[in-house]
C-alpha cells in the first residue's frame, strides 16, 4: 500500500471535492492562490473516454498548475484493463495521486457500469483498486464512495470490500447512492465507516465528505468522528477561501469573480463556454447587501470584458 504525499499531510487533512464543470482548472488556481487545501481533486476523467476518443481531448480536464500541488487525478471506469494505464497517465502528467470515484450517481456515469454502480459490485471494485495499484507507476491509489447504493445497511459488506484491497485513501459520503443529495449527510455512518477500515488497515486514510459548511465544521466534524480528514464541495464554490476560513468582504468577492472569469478564459478560450461562470458568479455573489441585484448583472455578462465593467462600475479596482 503506498501513501507517498498522504502520510506527510498534517491532520486534519482538507480537501476540495471533485464536481464537473466546477473545480476545472481555472478554479483549482483560484483555490491555490486564496486559499490552498491540503489535497486538490481534478474533475472526473473517463478511462473509457480516453482510450475511445484519445487522451488529447481530455487536456480540459487533466490541465493543472504546480501550485495545485499536491493534486490527485480521479478517475472512473468499469474495466479493470483500463485502470492499468492510468498510472502512466498519471506519472507523465506529474500528477500525486490516483482516485477512483465508486460513488458518483450520474445516469450516465452508472450506464457504464462506472461510479456509484460499482457499489453492487464488490467483487469487481477490488479488481479495478488492485490493477490501479499494479499500473500506478508507484503513485497512491485512493477510492471516493458513498455509505451504500440504496441502504446503509449495505455500509460494513461494502467497506471491508473497498479497504480489503488496501487504497491509501477513502473518501466516505455520508449518504447512499439513491438519496444523492437529499436529506442530511450520516456523520455517524461515517465514523462507523472508518471504524470498519481501520480495523482492517490502520495505514488507510479515511476523509468525510457531505453537508460541511466551513473549515471549522471540516475539522469538528473530523474530530468528532476520529477520521483523517475532510472534504468539502459545494460550500467552497465562489468560496476560494474556504480552506483557510477567511470571510471575505464584498469588494474581495466582487474582485475575485472578475478575476477568476479572467483566468477561466486565458485557459480554455473558446473551448469552453462562459456560461460555465454562472455557478461560480453564483457563489461569489452572496451574502451582502446589493448581491442580488449584482448577481444578476454578472450572470448576464458574455464574457470577463463585461463582467469587469461591472466591477468597474461598483468602483472596483481590479488591477490592485
Amino acid at each position: 500500500m503506498n501513501q507517498l504525499f498522504w502520510d506527510k499531510l498534517s491532520r486534519p487533512i482538507s480537501a476540495s471535492a471533485p464536481m464537473a464543470g466546477v473545480t476545472d482548472a481555472a478554479f483549482r488556481e483560484m483555490l491555490a492562490k486564496y486559499g490552498k487545501p491540503s489535497v486538490i481533486w481534478t474533475e472526473m476523467v473517463s478511462l473509457t473516454g480516453m482510450k475511445v476518443r484519445g487522451e488529447e481531448n481530455f487536456e480540459n480536464e487533466m490541465r493543472f498548475s504546480f501550485r495545485e500541488k499536491p493534486v490527485v487525478l480521479q478517475v472512473f471506469g468499469s474495466n479493470p484493463d483500463e485502470f492499468l494505464i492510468c498510472g502512466e497517465i498519471a506519472e507523465r502528467r506529474g500528477f500525486d495521486g490516483i482516485d477512483i470515484n465508486m460513488g458518483c450517481p450520474d445516469q450516465g456515469v452508472e450506464k457504464q457500469g462506472s461510479g456509484a454502480c460499482l457499489i453492487k459490485s464488490s467483487s469487481l471494485a477490488q479488481e479495478i483498486i488492485i490493477a490501479a495499484k499494479e499500473g500506478s507507476r508507484g503513485l497512491p491509489v485512493s477510492v471516493k464512495t458513498r455509505i451504500g447504493y440504496s441502504k446503509k445497511s449495505e455500509m460494513e459488506k461494502w467497506m471491508e470490500a473497498v479497504a480489503s484491497a488496501r487504497p491509501a485513501a477513502i473518501t466516505i459520503h455520508g449518504r447512499t447512492r439513491s438519496e444523492r443529495r437529499e436529506g442530511r449527510a450520516d456523520w455517524k455512518a461515517i465514523a462507523e465507516a472508518r471504524e470498519i477500515i481501520k480495523s482492517i488497515n490502520k495505514k488507510i486514510i479515511v476523509l468525510g465528505n457531505g453537508d460541511i459548511i466551513s473549515k471549522e465544521d471540516g475539522e469538528k466534524k473530523s474530530e468528532e468522528t476520529g477520521i483523517d480528514g475532510y472534504m468539502a464541495g459545494r460550500a467552497i464554490i465562489g468560496n476560494p477561501w474556504f480552506f483557510i476560513g477567511k470571510e471575505a468582504n464584498r469588494n474581495e468577492r466582487i474582485k475575485a469573480a472578475v478575476e477568476h472569469a479572467i483566468l477561466f478564459e486565458k485557459i480554455y478560450g473558446e473551448t469552453e463556454p462562459f456560461d460555465l461562470m454562472k455557478n461560480h458568479f453564483a457563489g461569489y455573489l452572496a451574502g451582502f447587501d446589493g448581491a442580488k441585484e449584482l448577481r444578476i448583472r454578472f450572470m448576464a455578462a458574455k464574457n470577463s470584458e463585461e463582467a469587469a465593467m461591472i466591477a468597474d462600475s461598483e468602483k472596483i479596482d481590479i488591477e490592485s
